[in-house]
């Protein structure tokens, strides 16, 4: 049965007024496959697998999906009565040795749009080891980052509206990225499972568009430091950026600020460093939990931050941590 995602592109379920942006959660069942060539797209898709997860959990099940042995396990004394024969001289091997016959696995979904943006974002948020991307049979791009966030402009490759089929080709095992692309040393660990091991969404909006924002709280000043990263197409003259804070439970507003810089140049990032005055700010603490959410907007994009106002840090003199000053 085909997995097929009909995406009408629905208001986000943030304040009133302030969604231009919508999100649409891809996770659920895709279609897996598995290669040893990492250049051709599999004609057939024989087994399923939930999103976020990992292929040890497809249906049917791969052989041996997470066999494979790191270099540091191989080198590690303590464990070579335990390990089985690897036909290679460990010498000449650069990340492990993999006793799998497959070196790729393939995630492919339907996804059906109805409605025109400028701009789509696909938002891988972890995947091991290292994602490459299609989207209707065309290459998009590749990511060998196996513990952060991967992001794919995808606008170009969509037919809108109508059906569409993006393919994801992640590693089956650690050997298939650079040696220098960290993907976990462990001197122990046996087993390396592959897999989508994070949400993956689809970002519906248009320009200016909002990549990033980060908060720093400053408690003593009853401050936040925001760092806002946005991206403008060409042409762009100004940048307009709406800010406002409120109680992340009831939803209370206690700031708001309007930023106007000029862009550095067309179609280029600009990062955007501001504060906001949080008076009164009530400070988080295990005990007491209470959040905050930043919504920053840009007219045609939004996003937001949640965070609390609190200082942790260490002490050399007394050699104590500290919280919020205790």
């Amino acid at each position: 049965m085909k997995s097929i995602v009909v995406i009408g592109l629905l208001l986000a379920n943030v304040m009133p007024g302030w969604s231009q942006r919508q999100v649409i959660s891809l996770n659920g069942e895709w279609k897996i496959e598995e290669s040893i060539d990492a250049a051709k797209i599999p004609k057939k898709f024989t087994h399923t697998v939930q999103v976020p997860g990992l292929a040890n959990m497809a249906m049917p099940e791969f052989i041996g999906i997470d066999e494979f042995y790191g270099i540091e396990y191989i080198q590690n004394s303590w464990t070579k009565s335990g390990q089985r024969k690897i036909d290679a001289n460990p010498d000449t091997l650069k990340i492990g040795y993999s006793f799998q016959e497959r070196n790729y696995l393939w995630y492919r979904k339907e996804v059906e749009l109805k409605e025109k943006k400028e701009l789509f974002m696909l938002k891988i948020n972890k995947a091991q080891f290292g994602t490459m991307v299609w989207v209707n049979g065309k290459a998009v791009g590749s990511s060998t980052d196996c513990f952060s966030s991967q992001y794919y402009d995808i606008t170009r490759f969509l037919r809108v509206p109508g059906k569409n089929v993006i393919t994801v080709r992640i590693g089956a095992h650690p050997a298939v990225l650079p040696k220098e692309v960290p993907a976990g040393n462990d001197f122990e660990k046996r087993h390396w499972t592959p897999g989508i091991y994070d949400d993956v969404s689809l970002i519906c909006t248009s320009y200016p568009y909002i990549e990033s924002i980060q908060v720093a709280p400053d408690i003593y000043d009853e401050e936040i430091a925001v760092r806002a990263v946005v991206i403008t197409k060409p042409g762009t003259s100004e940048i307009s950026l709406a800010c406002r804070v409120t109680e992340w439970k009831s939803r209370s507003e206690v700031a708001k600020s309007t930023q106007k810089i000029k862009p550095k140049g067309d179609g280029q990032k600009n990062v955007i460093d501001f504060r906001l005055m949080i008076p009164h700010a009530q400070l988080w603490s295990p005990e007491s939990p209470f959040l905050y959410v930043l919504q920053v907007s840009t007219g045609n994009d939004d996003n937001s931050a949640r965070f609390g106002m609190r200082e942790f840090r260490f002490d050399t003199p007394t050699r104590r941590a500290y919280l919020n000053g205790r």
